[in-house]
């Protein structure tokens, strides 16, 4: 089930009221009585928090309000000074490699300071990994271990947990989500818009072979490599983007009209990928 936390880095007094009336028990979401960053296990399990939101995605956590979003006037108040964005990214860094991004903003509910908290994803999409230690000395004169080197943290439910094997398909979803972002940021470079909103939406046909080209659409051109009519796949993409005269129907059956010969059809090919930016090399087409 999808969360409804939406993390889209509003700090705004309106984000703030989304998130109260969502409530707790999402891993998003973390909402915190109090916090006092002069308390060694305050200040450590923020950080703690905030790696773990890092490697889920990025979330908020909203500090100075009860688990059902309401102001917690029981509690200690806060002092908003000390939850600067500068000073938070900075203490989040001190325990991992990966450049963190913490933002914050404070706001007054019934006339209780909050402060709203939003921190990203990793920007690689792959986790961050904690390389110090961060222990809390006991009263008992015993040091627990907060933030443990070498661990990575994750968020099951509100609670932040090591990661275990079971754990890499949700710690590998944002990278692979960037990977596709990426290679979807490539595409639009390679295919000017002006190409690809001439599109058609009914099948090309290259010498009485029909292929749709919504079937491959802007599939990476590096993709084409894997089918066994690779070059005839190609083929149809450029003519469907109006790149070479060939082959195309217009809807009416028109079995093979439009096919060319061998000959004129390697020309044209050649023409109009060399024309685009691919070349011919290690016996195929590509970028």
């Amino acid at each position: 089930m999808a969360s409804p936390v939406v993390v889209d880095g509003r700090l705004t007094e309106e984000k703030l009221t989304e998130l109260r009336s969502l409530g707790g028990g999402f891993a998003a979401l973390d909402h915190k009585a109090t916090l006092d960053m002069s308390d060694t296990g305050h200040k450590l399990g923020l950080p703690k928090d905030l790696i773990a939101m890092m490697n889920d995605g990025g979330g908020y956590v909203v500090v100075g309000t009860t688990d059902k979003g309401e102001p917690a006037h029981d509690a200690e108040p806060l002092r908003p000074s000390r939850f600067d964005s500068a000073d938070l990214a900075a203490l989040v860094a001190k325990y991992i490699a990966t450049p963190p991004v913490v933002t914050s903003q404070a706001h007054t509910l019934d006339g209780r300071a909050v402060v709203l908290i939003h921190v990203a994803a990793t920007p690689t999409g792959l986790p961050a990994i904690v390389t110090r230690l961060g222990e809390e000395q006991l009263q008992s004169g015993k040091k627990s271990r907060i933030l443990e080197p070498g661990c990575i943290y994750v968020r099951q439910g509100t609670a932040n947990v090591a990661a275990t094997d079971t754990h890499w398909p949700l710690l590998l979803e944002n990278y692979r989500a960037q990977v596709v972002a990426e290679a979807r940021q490539d595409i639009d470079t390679l295919v000017p818009r002006g190409h690809r909103d001439r599109v058609p939406d009914h099948d090309v046909r290259w010498c009485g072979m029909s292929i749709t080209a919504e079937d491959f659409g802007p599939a990476p051109w590096s993709l084409i490599e894997g089918f066994e009519y690779r070059r005839e796949v190609l083929v149809a993409e450029l003519a469907a983007r109006g790149w070479l005269g060939i082959g195309a129907d217009d809807g009416e059956e028109k079995a093979d009209e439009g096919c060319v010969s061998r000959e004129e059809l390697d020309a044209d090919f050649a023409t109009g990928a060399e024309a685009h930016g691919f070349r011919f090399t290690d016996g195929r087409w590509g970028e």
